[in-house]
């Protein structure tokens, strides 16, 4: 009778955690990011929201948009999601935050055949490129003469530096060994061990009663493709990243 009584309450357990996953339709704001995420929703983050969405069971409305309009989307509410997302990130809405995706490392990179560069106070009076939207809480207006140049992703920062338009990038080395593995040139110079700042990727949700539930499905999806190593099989080339 005890078997039965433990299989009887296993087997209510199981079904109460199905039951608390539905299927579900979404409306996810992202910016443009060349290469990685396009307009027409393709590039390798476009394929990893796709896998994430079809585990989570979502339907998912992805809008591509400029950074500024797709954060204009979620703070107006007119989507229920933002990816990619800073964990934490700053909106002017209440929003909730999925697990980590992927972590992010920067560094600070210079043109192959220029010195490493390891501190901030070592870009003084220099023109440093840094990817539109990255919000890292540096002391950078503490760094004598620095000029920081925003661009839109970093290809647009790649080209600018070896141009000679930029001395110095402050960027992610994920950013970067995509970048140089589909050029199929060498990595710029950095220092390995002077990582200026990391940061996590996921997802923002607006902090409502749909958002609440977007949150817990997809949390739970990003733990199974985590667990089973399907992300990392899936995307090789972000695999050390990824958490």
């Amino acid at each position: 009778m005890m078997k039965l009584a433990a299989l009887g309450i296993a087997l209510v357990l199981v079904l109460a955690q199905s039951a608390t996953a539905e299927h579900l339709s979404a409306k996810v704001a992202a910016p443009r990011l060349p290469v990685h995420l396009e307009t027409n929703k393709s590039g390798l983050l476009a394929e990893l929201h796709e896998l994430l969405m079809a585990e989570a069971d979502v339907q998912s409305a992805l809008q591509v948009s400029s950074y500024a309009r797709a954060v204009l989307k979620l703070e107006s509410a007119q989507v229920d999601a933002y990816f990619p997302s800073w964990l934490p990130n700053h909106f002017k809405v209440d929003v909730l935050y999925s697990a980590p995706l992927m972590r992010v490392e920067f560094y600070i990179f210079t043109a192959r055949g220029k010195p490493r560069l390891s501190r901030l106070d070592e870009l003084a009076h220099m023109r440093l490129g840094t990817v539109e939207g990255t919000l890292l809480e540096l002391p950078l207006d503490s760094v004598p003469g620095l000029f920081v140049v925003p661009g839109v992703n970093a290809t647009s920062l790649y080209n600018m530096l070896n141009q000679g338009r930029l001395d110095a990038l402050l960027i992610s080395k994920n950013e970067m060994d995509i970048l140089c593995e589909q050029l199929g040139v060498p990595m710029l110079n950095y220092d390995p061990s002077a990582m200026q700042a990391h940061k996590y990727l996921g997802y923002s949700f607006l902090n409502n009663a749909k958002g609440i539930k977007l949150q817990r499905q997809i949390n739970a999806a990003i733990l199974r493709l985590q667990q089973s190593g399907e992300l990392a099989r899936r995307f090789p080339t972000i695999a050390g990243y990824l958490q």
